[in-house]
């Protein structure tokens, strides 16, 4: 099996192959212009229409549903610095 292998690496055939699938790919984009160019067309009237703004509600609605109090907020930065100084004191 590997004599094999070794001299199928060595011969000119599978280089051709090779060569084969890149032809297939260049006929691709001969036969995508035609189509190309009505995509192309509509690319540029997609891109600037924004996003429905329901679904920024909706975005917006899902990341104020847990409101946070004024205390939460302070417990959250104390927390936070205790975080800090912990890796701080880990670096030192």
């Amino acid at each position: 099996m590997s004599p094999a292998s070794s001299s199928s690496h060595k011969s000119v055939p599978p280089r051709s192959h090779t060569v084969q699938p890149t032809t297939n790919n260049i006929s691709f984009p001969e036969m995508n212009p035609s189509s190309a160019g009505p995509s192309a067309a509509q690319r540029p009237k997609r891109a600037p229409t924004p996003p429905p703004p329901s679904s920024r509600a909706s975005l917006r609605k899902q990341y104020e549903q847990i409101p946070m109090s004024e205390e939460e907020r302070i417990e959250a930065e104390q927390v936070k610095a205790r975080k800090a100084k912990e890796t701080l004191a880990e670096w030192n």
